[in-house]
Formats: structure tokens, sequence, C-alpha cells
């Protein structure tokens, strides 16, 4: 009997607090919960992205690399206050960033930035430099047929 009143309570106390409930309370704090749950995740994700980019940047891979810092640059978009939003005024904001993730935000999109300019100038700088290797070599044929 006493479980049974105690299983009673508890689903009574969490029906309070439920976002089905129409406690203005509860509700908002299940949205800000939630709002929090995915600002942490897209700043994880956005750090994945970034140390993908890393990787394929130490492999040479520059194409891929400005492709994952593309990414991580998307995922934080939207989480920085300071930028205005593309749509404002559309539903209720997000809660404020903590330090940490502020500093998190910032140093990501920082680094992705700065590394994505970086691949870009080197991709470019490959490129060239194949195309230069390939028009020396088509000189270096026509030059031996009409000499060699």
């Amino acid at each position: 009997m006493k479980s049974l009143n105690l299983w009673l309570c508890c689903t009574h106390i969490l029906s309070l607090i439920s976002p089905s409930s129409n406690c203005s309370f509860a509700s908002q704090f299940h949205k800000s919960s939630g709002r929090q749950r995915v600002m942490e995740k897209r700043l994880q994700e956005a750090q994945l992205y970034k140390e993908k980019g890393n990787q394929r940047y130490r492999e040479g891979k520059y194409r891929d690399a400005v492709s994952r810092y593309h990414r991580a640059l998307l995922q934080l978009r939207g989480l920085d206050p300071s930028l205005p939003s593309p749509i404002p005024n559309l539903g209720p904001q997000g809660p404020a960033l903590t330090p940490e993730q502020e500093n998190i935000l910032h140093t990501t999109q920082t680094d992705c930035y700065n590394n994505l300019a970086d691949a870009n100038v080197r991709r470019y700088l490959q490129l060239t430099q194949s195309e230069l290797s390939s028009y020396h070599q088509k000189e270096k044929q026509l030059y031996l047929g009409m000499f060699g």
C-alpha cells in the first residue's frame, strides 16, 4: 500500500512539472533545459568537425578539410549572441551562453575561419602546382618532339 501511495505521489509531482502541463514555470524549465542541451550538442559537434578538418589538413586533403571547417561553422550558426539573427524576433530566445560556452564558441569560430582560409590557400596552391607541372610536361614534350 505504501509503494502505491508513493507511486501516486510521484506521478502527481511529475505531472505538475511535465512539459504538457499548464504550469508555465515547468514548461519554461523544460524548454530552457532542452535548448541548453541543443546548444551544448551543437558546440560539441562543431568541435568534432573542426578536429576532423584538422586531421584532413594534416593529411594534405585540403578540400575535405575545408568541408569540415565549413560544417563546424554551420553548427555554430545562430549560437553567437553578438551576431544578428537572420529572422529577428521569431520565437522565444534561447538561454544565454555561459562564459565557458561563449569562450568555446569564439575559439572554435576563430580557429575554423583561420584554418579555412589557410586550407583554401593551400588547396589553390596545390591546384596551381598541378597546372604548372602539367604545362611544363607538355612544353618539354613539345621541345623534345621538335629538337629531340
